[in-house]
């Protein structure tokens, strides 16, 4: 028989104390179970002269000094292993109280026997000498026994509680509908029509271990299981006809990491919400631009009236002030028709903006929203033009140079030429223009969106029409880079982009609730891939670089739900998975309008349908 005790004083029992040499039939200092935590449970397990097996004990609950009985049963044991368990973690696998789990001695397990959760900390010692030392196993080194108890379940079956989890693939190019769930012990996956395949996988009792992939049909081709990766309870790598594919099961209902708080102001008109709106693939509602100077915002809206970012009904434009900080309405002021394209100064408070459909005027806005400067746009750009994107970079004045002012211009309707200019801020002259038909080979272009590239100066555009990318470099004009998009931008229409992780661009599309984010690399064409939100189906409509984090980025998720009400939710997306993160936090009705940062690394954004303004911070 061997036993673990706690009472003293018990004749023929050896005392071990962790970390100290040992002696006999004396009292030693209490035994330390720091690394098991609050209410830990330890056995003892001995060992042969050729570490087979020899006895075992159940499970207790260690007192101080832990005394190991030497018997008939145990005579011939050479070393004794003290292994530790968390009780939580025992708690999980059986409700047996510890009277039971004491009389329940642990044994070798055999083929098809469930296997005891990996020790949280274990301990051995040879017996037989003089003093007995006890020695802590590192943590980098594997436990040597796989045990069993008469009281375990056949498997984690903690899948149980989660009604149809979501399902990651990273080969995903669009929403799905995927299944997991258990049968018996084993963990079936199907990818339905992501990339049509089957798995089964055999399942450990430690929750998210997987003892082996049997089976594997369809397109992922072999599979492998790996640690689960953040958040998940199962993780696999496959490849096959599909590419490499992570396969993640998700809990439900997980909570979005990084955690973030958003809050929104009270609705800027005594309106009633929009209820619905046809598909329009650009921001739709009764707000169009928002930029963000200094401590204020500055909301460009349709005065009540209802238009998309093009203002393709023209209607006249009011502006509002708001505190960055309260939301609170500070100002109000009219301004000219179209007045939907605004950016911030970064340098003093005031905001910039194009006026007109079709352009006609860049002005200068004060901190009030009153206009205080106006210049006709130079003839040369053309006629039929509106402004869609604008961006201030102040990084040129460390080299005493103006900031940089840039705003593109699409055509309106048709096919026409498209433009970028750089303006000065200070005279609002245009000091550099380069057009579609001077800079690039092709003849029409539409360009949709521009963001700032990693090099010094450069400004990357994507246009539309043809799904290419250009990078500009002002220091050099005369030679862009086209970066075709090809079979990358045409599961979906692109439409905005964003320059991530260095090398690499990130691009949003819109596909009538099947939308994804693209990862494009501007300095390799092996990479080319799509990843759909894979909680629900939703359009991506904006996105925004999170916390100066280039592999992060915030995005604006419009999700038509099964009884046709519209939603906006935040996602992240982590461009070096490559792929979304679980969890999102819906924020109201509609859809998500544009981004822009601000001060401490707040993010603001819209909701156009109810006329709301939304502020996104970090948890404290």
């Amino acid at each position: 028989m061997s036993s673990v005790r706690g009472d003293k004083g018990v004749t023929g029992l050896v005392h071990l104390t962790v970390g100290l040499a040992l002696a006999g039939c004396h009292s030693e200092p209490p035994i330390s179970y720091s690394e098991l935590g609050e209410g830990g449970l330890v056995a003892l397990v001995y060992l042969g002269q050729n570490a087979e097996l020899v006895a075992a004990s159940g499970l207790v609950r260690p007192t101080s000094p832990i005394e190991i009985e030497i018997d008939a049963a145990t005579t011939g044991a050479r070393r004794v292993l003290l292994v530790g368990f968390d009780f939580e973690t025992i708690n999980r696998l059986t409700d047996l109280d510890e009277a039971s789990l004491r009389d329940a001695p642990l044994t070798l397990a055999g083929p098809g026997d469930p296997s005891m959760p990996r020790p949280r900390w274990w301990a051995r010692a040879v017996l037989g000498e003089e003093p007995i030392q006890l020695e802590t196993a590192p943590e980098s080194e594997i436990f040597p026994l796989s045990l069993t108890a008469p009281w375990l379940p056949p498997c984690d079956r903690s899948l149980d509680r989660h009604e149809d989890p979501p399902l990651r693939l990273s080969c995903g190019s669009e929403y799905c509908e995927s299944k997991a769930e258990l049968r018996g012990c084993d963990l079936h996956i199907d990818t339905n029509l992501c990339s049509p395949s089957l798995v089964r996988a055999r399942l450990g009792v430690d929750p998210g271990m997987i003892l082996g992939v049997p089976a594997v049909e369809g397109a992922l081709g072999e599979c492998r299981a790996v640690a689960p990766r953040p958040n998940a309870l199962y993780s696999l790598d496959c490849g096959g006809s599909a590419g490499q594919c992570l396969v993640d099961v998700f809990p439900r209902d997980l909570p979005l990491e990084p955690g973030i708080v958003a809050r929104s102001s009270e609705p800027l008109f005594a309106l009633p919400p929009i209820e619905d709106a046809p598909d329009y693939e650009e921001p739709y509602g009764y707000l169009a631009g928002l930029a963000h100077s200094g401590t204020r915002l500055l909301v460009s809206t349709f005065s009540g009236q209802v238009s998309n970012l093009r203002c393709a009904e023209p209607h006249e434009t009011e502006l509002f002030v708001l505190s960055d900080d309260t939301l609170e309405l500070v100002a109000t002021a009219t301004a000219p028709p179209c007045l939907s394209t605004v950016v911030g100064d970064s340098v003093e408070i005031g905001f910039f903006g194009i006026v007109g459909n079709p352009a006609r005027a860049i002005v200068r806005i004060g901190a009030n929203g009153r206009i205080v400067n106006e210049r006709p746009l130079p003839a040369e750009l053309g006629r039929g033009l509106v402004a869609v994107a604008g961006l201030y970079d102040a990084e040129p004045l460390a080299r005493a140079q103006p900031p940089d002012l840039v705003f593109i211009f699409g055509p309106d309707r048709g096919l026409r030429r498209s433009y970028l200019v750089l303006f000065d801020p200070s005279t609002l002259e245009a000091r550099m223009i380069l057009s579609s038909s001077a800079h690039i080979p092709e003849e029409v272009q539409d360009y949709v969106s521009l963001t700032k590239g990693h090099q010094y100066r450069e400004f990357v555009v994507l246009d539309r029409h043809h799904e290419d990318l250009w990078s500009f470099f002002l220091e050099a004009p005369e030679a862009p880079i086209e970066f075709p998009l090809g079979l990358c931008g045409q599961a979906g229409n692109p439409l905005e982009v964003l320059v991530g992780v260095p090398g690499n661009a990130l691009f949003r599309s819109y596909k009538a609730g099947q939308g994804a984010v693209g990862l494009f690399g501007l300095r390799s064409e092996s990479l080319c891939r799509r990843f759909a939100p894979f909680e629900f189906p939703a359009d991506p409509t904006a996105m925004i670089r999170w916390q100066d984090a280039d592999a992060l980025q915030l995005v604006g998720l419009r999700r038509r739900s099964p009884a046709g009400d519209p939603r906006a939710y935040l996602a992240f997306f982590d461009s070096l998975l490559p792929g979304f993160l679980p969890g999102v936090l819906e924020i109201g009705h509609g859809e998500v309008g544009p981004f822009v940062s601000g001060r401490g690394g707040a993010v603001f954004t819209t909701l156009p349908w109810s006329a709301r303004v939304v502020r996104i911070d970090p948890v404290p």
